[in-house]
């Protein structure tokens, strides 16, 4: 029994993927009891580790890492043996996890911080803004810089973990709405993913994703529509982003922000400010009308978003640009067994 990925992109992927295949034998949905295994094409055995079925039916999904050339197909033979479980997580608890490369996160519900190499470095948070313009507004390039709300956030709780990757989780509240944070720190790499998923309820007010600096920022290169890093002037002026974004400092280190469903950004020398949703009135000009009675305001309803910060020594825009290709174009995933068993009456 085989499990088949394939590439249908003619660029490289490389990340994770998580699938539930089909069994031909009867297994445990109990993640801790699901005793089977992925082998690749050579014999050897891919790394993988039980993840919560994201619905109700409870189906033994793995994740695993995989690289693809572009348009390769790949072929995982499915094992009934105890899979490997490589100890990686030099530290780990109930709200955070240090990986073998010494990086990794720790939340608190006041404070939390990336972990790299010993260092304390600032977790990115939310804050919400007054924003008084609408959907037509001229000769503005900047939002407020405050004042500013901030989520309330419960404790945190591991979602998985294993020798892949650590996810936690953890809920919030913020005006009145919920919000739902996840963060992925894997095993092997200086990078965590930011997930974010936000019931939009607000009104004539910004969310933004905030990042402070912990040096001095002195260079930022922007993705752009045209394949190539455009390079931005740290003014704070809110600007058009493509993909992602790389902030160079004083002190030699670099942050690599991967970020494809978010299309504008601010910046400074302290900080960093991803724009996430807006909630203007949608405009009613003539040249300009009060709001009507049954008025809209943008954007509101659920809305997710996913965020990647890199901070490994190369980083680039090539890195970057690479790894915003890979999340938009994920591998297809499918069984390849030989049929389905005859029904029993």
């Amino acid at each position: 029994q085989r499990i088949v990925i394939r590439n249908p992109s003619d660029a490289p992927f490389d990340g994770f993927i998580e699938f539930a295949p089909w069994l031909e034998r009867p297994v445990s949905f109990d993640l801790e009891l699901s005793d089977f295994k992925l082998i690749d094409e050579k014999g050897k055995e891919v790394i993988t580790q039980p993840v919560p079925d994201p619905g109700p039916a409870k189906f033994p999904y793995r994740m695993f890492r995989l690289k693809l050339k572009g348009k390769e197909t790949r072929t995982l033979r499915i094992a009934f043996e105890n899979p490997a479980k490589p100890k990686v997580w030099k530290e780990q608890s109930i709200s955070s996890a240090v990986n073998k490369l010494g990086f990794g996160i720790s939340l608190g519900q006041t404070a939390s911080t990336v972990i790299s190499k010993g260092r304390q470095l600032p977790l990115p948070d939310l804050q919400l803004i007054p924003d008084g313009s609408d959907t037509w507004t001229h000769l503005f390039d900047r939002y407020l810089e405050g004042p500013a709300e901030t989520p309330a956030w419960s404790a945190p709780f591991i979602l998985h973990s294993g020798p892949v990757a650590t996810a936690f989780s953890r809920i919030g509240r913020l005006d009145g709405q919920e919000l739902r944070q996840d963060f992925l720190v894997p095993a092997d790499e200086e990078f965590y993913e930011f997930n974010l998923r936000v019931d939009w309820l607000s009104k004539l007010k910004i969310l933004k994703l905030v990042l402070p600096f912990n040096a001095q920022a002195v260079k930022r290169i922007d993705g752009s529509a045209v394949g190539r890093g455009l390079e931005r002037k740290l003014s704070g002026a809110e600007l058009p982003l493509c993909d992602w974004t790389l902030l160079e400092f004083e002190d030699g280190s670099k942050i690599g922000v991967v970020c494809p469903g978010i299309l504008a950004a601010d910046a400074d020398e302290r900080r960093l400010r991803l724009t996430l949703l807006r909630s203007p009135l949608m405009a009613n000009h003539i040249p300009a009308q009060p709001a009507a009675s049954n008025a809209t305001y943008s954007d509101h309803g659920v809305q997710t978003f996913r965020v990647g910060f890199d901070y490994s020594k190369g980083v680039s825009e090539k890195t970057l640009s690479a790894r915003a290709l890979s999340w938009l174009r994920p591998p297809l995933c499918g069984d390849l067994t030989k049929g389905m068993p005859p029904r029993m009456h």
